[in-house]
């Protein structure tokens, strides 16, 4: 492209003013095409001066910024606007962003073309994280904290004043895990360090102590900051107070085991009475055969055994236990649950049979609250199928780090446009449900990092998978 004389002389004021200028300089043409850089531009961006030749500019500016870049650069040659310094987002060559204000000026030249020259200002991006930050946390009901790689408080939003009773600068240089909740420490390391490696995560809860010595629940996500290098210079955490949602679930619990357990006592009832008058005829019998009663106490014994059994499984579902993680084994947990049903069971004509894969690994779980999610569905099971029918019960590997936990019945099905709807509250099946069971279902097995899912086919059947992790 020719230049007249006009062109000349600017662009050599230009060219003079290159090799010293602190600031980046830039000449490109209309369609993005870079004619020559500074030293300045090329070390901000961390390019050598011969990679940014005939290079386009289009390729150095962040996404978020380019369709104001490209708008604001066709305005500047129809002349529709005056140059006004804009602050745009550049991508250095290591691939993190730099901020950078932007003055550029349209020269002319020959048969309408033209050249634009950028002057470009580094500006320190702490100056419009803090800006912006404290924007943000100042009016924040979540309370927004700023940590040292090792967790140190480093800034705490005022919201922390509202939520747990601190000043932000009675927790400034303290370490977090001294108002963690104990039982609670170790969940949070582990999370931490995830953070820390950027390992893709979910949301951690946990409890926090107050400044009054009350615990509060939060559930907190978190983000870590790296430099040019890739170093983590801080961790970003973000943190809501769910204490009245953590309550409103338990409450929600409570209340289906209350259900569970007024609907399964007449089943038991019918079970214990089954043995109690054998073992009545039986001591009628000692009274009159004394000599077998070695026989018939051995009996008494089974029956009292079989009575024992309901009773405790019974008491598991009944008795409001804490929530506690340990390693459990899955099939001895799935036995207990199936026999505690069988008095339902078979009341209803209906028969429960299991299929155990081999070498099933221990899962990390609470075995109370797993048992309640076996109940509620084997007992759904069990009330789709009112003219009888076989209920299947099979644990298998589903990958290496999963197990399996599959429940079939061929009752009267699910529609296609019902089965998005389960696991919703106040959404049932049955005419006097309340759709809660399976929504504490759902909660249960998604805290034990698990999943439910559902397939079902109308007078077919219905298929329950629960997915666990386990304990390699």
């Amino acid at each position: 492209m020719s230049m007249n004389g006009k062109l000349s002389h600017q662009f050599l004021i230009y060219n003079e003013t290159f090799k010293h200028n602190s600031a980046g300089i830039v000449v490109f043409s209309e369609d993005g095409k870079m004619i020559e850089s500074n030293h300045s531009l090329c070390k901000i961006l961390g390019y050598h001066e011969d990679e940014l030749k005939n290079f386009n500019i289009s390729k150095l500016i962040h996404p978020d910024s380019l369709p104001d870049h490209t708008k604001h650069v066709g305005e500047l040659i129809k002349g529709s606007i005056m140059n006004q310094p804009r602050l745009y987002r550049f991508i250095h060559h290591k691939g993190y962003d730099v901020w950078m204000l932007v003055s550029t000026t349209v020269i002319t030249g020959e048969n309408n073309h033209f050249l634009l020259v950028s002057n470009l200002v580094e500006i320190n991006s702490h100056i419009l994280f803090d800006k912006e930050y404290r924007l943000l946390t100042e009016h924040s009901i979540d309370m927004i904290a700023r940590h040292s790689p090792d967790g140190i408080f480093k800034f705490v939003s005022p919201s922390c004043k509202l939520l747990l009773g601190y000043e932000p600068e009675e927790l400034l240089e303290k370490s977090p895990y001294d108002i963690f909740h104990p039982d609670d420490i170790a969940m949070i390391a582990e999370h931490h360090q995830n953070i820390l490696e950027d390992i893709d995560l979910n949301s951690c809860i946990f409890r926090i102590r107050k400044k009054d010595g009350s615990y509060s629940w939060f559930e907190s996500v978190g983000k870590a900051v790296k430099d040019e290098k890739g170093s983590v210079t801080e961790l970003l955490i973000f943190s809501r107070d769910i204490t009245k949602r953590v309550k409103t679930e338990e409450l929600l619990r409570k209340t289906e085991r209350l259900s569970v357990i007024g609907q399964m006592a007449a089943g038991v009832a019918h079970e214990i009475r089954n043995p109690l008058t054998s073992i009545k005829g039986l001591m009628k019998l000692i009274r009159s055969s004394p000599e077998k009663i070695d026989f018939y106490m051995d009996i008494i014994h089974a029956e009292l055994e079989r009575i024992e059994l309901i009773t405790n499984e019974f008491m598991t579902v009944a008795k409001p236990l804490a929530v506690k993680f340990c390693l459990r084994d899955l099939q001895s947990l799935l036995k207990g649950v199936t026999s505690f049903l069988q008095p339902e069971a078979l009341l209803k004509n209906v028969q429960i049979n299991t299929e155990f894969e081999e070498d099933i690994p221990e899962i990390n779980c609470d075995a109370n609250q797993l048992k309640q999610v076996f109940i509620n569905i084997i007992k759904n099971a069990i009330e789709a199928m009112p003219e009888g029918g076989e209920v299947i019960v099979k644990v298998t590997m589903f990958e290496d780090d999963q197990v399996l936990v599959r429940c079939i019945d061929h009752g009267c099905g699910i529609s296609p446009e019902r089965l998005p709807y389960l696991g919703e509250p106040f959404y049932s099946l049955k005419e006097k449900g309340t759709g809660l069971g399976l929504m504490v279902c759902y909660k249960i097995v998604e805290e034990h990092n698990g999943r439910i899912s559902v397939s079902s086919e109308v007078h077919k059947g219905t298929t329950v998978d629960v997915i666990l992790p386990v304990q390699l």
